[in-house]
């Protein structure tokens, strides 16, 4: 079972990753998904991901499609200490 997850906890971690550019949406009260524009947007992703999964979160990096850019998934799956 998720965990809800909260934006200003992942807002805390982007501006340690260097860059500034990103969308950040709550799809639902355990899910949120990060987005980047730009041509290192996989290895922002990326960077962020492994991050985030120190601190106990679990994350999917979805591929782009017709309609949605590369983005990352994130919930976690134990309860917020």
């Amino acid at each position: 079972m998720t965990a809800r997850v909260y934006t200003g906890d992942i807002r805390r971690q982007l501006p340690r990753t260097g860059r500034s550019a990103y969308t950040i949406r709550q799809d639902s009260p355990r899910t949120i998904r990060v987005s980047r524009d730009g041509p290192s947007a996989r290895v922002w992703l990326e960077m962020l991901a492994a991050r985030l999964q120190r601190d106990g979160y679990s994350t999917e990096l979805q591929e782009p499609t017709a309609i949605r850019p590369l983005r990352l998934r994130i919930t976690r799956k134990h309860a917020r200490t």
